[in-house]
């Protein structure tokens, strides 16, 4: 069964504040929860047309814990470390990270966040 915010806790649902979530959408479309208020409304931030914030009922709103947040629930960015690793003569990296064809010397890097609790 899919966890919605009606089924958490206040504290719960203000953990969620800045993960990507499904709303009621006729294009099937992700958001990321906004906000949510004191009597337990949910915001959703959503990118149609224009970009907008709309109230919506918590039994509608499921956060996608298998995605990466947009922001942390207080608003602030993403705490993350930058990993890089020089291609090298003989293509070390090549096929661990998906870079064929890369010249020797070339500097790959990704962005590395820290461990989250995986919820249900």
């Amino acid at each position: 069964m899919t966890k919605t915010l009606a089924d958490m806790t206040p504290e719960e649902r203000a953990e969620c504040v800045g993960m990507w979530c499904h709303y009621p959408s006729t294009r099937n479309r992700l958001g990321v929860l906004y906000r949510v208020e004191s009597g337990g409304t949910p915001y959703v931030l959503r990118f149609n047309v224009r970009i907008e914030v709309l109230g919506f009922s918590a039994e509608d709103v499921i956060p996608r814990f298998d995605l990466p947040r947009a922001w942390q629930p207080d608003g602030t960015p993403i705490r993350m470390d930058i990993q890089t690793e020089t291609i090298g003569e003989h293509g070390e990296y090549e096929d661990e990270y998906g870079f064929p064809d890369l010249p020797a010397g070339t500097i790959v890097k990704r962005h590395v966040t820290p461990w989250e609790v995986e919820r249900d």
